[in-house]
């Protein structure tokens, strides 16, 4: 497949015009059927300091588990919530096309993009377009990845799709945990078909769960097109072409970008051991067997001096590098030949609640007031609009 699908679930969509379109993929309407509002009363400007929840849904996933495996089930089944699109409802694409840095006319220099460096091969994956497919199957160099972005979690995992030996290609499943995207695996049957956690990084239902499967990140960047395409001028892009009608100029879920709260439930609730807001921007790293996750506020205070944060981890120095014009944070070995670590994005809401024991990197910064910083939705994702 190359993005052209035309099953009868697409057609679906793709019969919309751009007007209703657009309309049915906001998020308050993304949702319509699967979640009974309980909108919190006030302004957003009331919410923003908050971590409040605005939406309640029914427990479980409905009538949508008839589409999928849930046997065995590694999380609580009564917490997996429909997000509204059924089973291909959002359409995952396959070898999209396509174009050189520039051709690509489209883009916007302060849009988002998830970057990804394979070999002597680089190429960026606008968000704009992310944001209506959430998933990308591709080939890069030598391997065969999948690009993850979910909006609701601002979350980017590029992951290797070739898992025990064999390659996989991955749909969006309309279903969520904790606010975050399940994957699932095309196989043949239904039976045959595992549901996959974005950011617990394994199966968690069907045959995949009960093998023990997980996903291996690779290293990505989420940074703006014009830092990406200035460090690697020879890039290709994800094409607009992409055989689906969307509205790739409009940001759906700009408005949940700009305050603080959270439409599904969570459990558990966030720490707030860390004074972080649930929408505080955070980069994973990951190298061996260990990983730590560092709020992008605290790197940019840290940074301030040289422009980059040293740590150890698993027993190996990296560098986290603050980039100021692009708001954004690269990771790199240090030392000749240092491997490179994986890398995942997402907000603390999500990540706390995925790893709720998951270790968090403390800013050495001074004591005192620190001067305010623009959050996602005042920054990075308002871009995209």
């Amino acid at each position: 497949m190359n993005g052209k699908q035309n099953d009868a679930a697409h057609r679906s969509w793709l019969d919309l015009s751009g007007g209703e379109w657009l309309a049915a993929s906001s998020l308050g309407v993304l949702i319509i059927g699967a979640v009974v509002f309980a909108i919190v009363s006030g302004s957003d400007d009331s919410l923003a300091g908050g971590n409040a929840i605005v939406g309640q849904v029914a427990p479980g996933p409905g009538d949508a588990a008839a589409n999928f495996n849930l046997e065995p089930c590694l999380i609580p089944l009564a917490e997996i919530r429909s997000g509204g699109p059924a089973k291909d409802g959002i359409p995952a694409l396959t070898r999209p096309e396509t174009v050189s840095a520039a051709s690509a006319g489209y883009l916007d220099g302060k849009e988002r993009v998830i970057g990804v460096t394979i070999g002597d091969q680089a190429r960026a994956y606008p968000l704009p377009i992310l944001n209506w497919h959430e998933n990308i199957n591709d080939e890069l160099g030598d391997k065969s990845i999948a690009v993850t972005y979910c909006p609701l979690c601002d979350s980017a995992v590029v992951f290797d799709r070739n898992i025990g030996g064999k390659t996989y290609e991955f749909g969006i499943s309309g279903l969520l945990y904790n606010s975050n995207a399940l994957l699932f695996d095309r196989q043949a049957t239904t039976e045959e078909e595992s549901l996959w956690s974005q950011l617990q990084l394994r199966a968690v239902s069907g045959p995949a769960a009960k093998a023990g499967l997980t996903l291996t990140p690779l290293p990505c960047e989420l940074t703006t097109w014009d830092d990406w395409r200035s460090r690697y001028p020879e890039t290709t892009v994800l094409s607009i072409d992409t055989g689906h009608t969307r509205a790739y100029d409009q940001n759906p879920y700009a408005d949940y970008f700009k305050h603080e709260s959270v439409t599904f439930p969570l459990n558990p609730e966030p720490s707030t051991a860390y004074n972080l807001r649930h929408k505080d921007r955070m980069v994973v790293a990951i190298l061996g067997s260990q990983q730590r996750a560092y709020p992008i506020r605290a790197l940019a205070r840290a940074a301030r001096d040289r422009g980059f944060v040293e740590d150890t981890l698993d027993d190996k120095r990296i560098r986290l590098i603050y980039d100021e014009a692009s708001d954004s944070v690269r990771v790199e070995g240090v030392g000749t030949g240092a491997a490179r670590p994986s890398v995942l994005y997402t907000f603390w809401f999500a990540w706390s609640t995925m790893h709720p024991d998951g270790d968090v990197f403390q800013s050495p910064s001074p004591p005192g007031p620190q001067p305010t910083e623009p959050n996602a939705g005042e920054g990075a994702q308002g871009t995209n609009e």
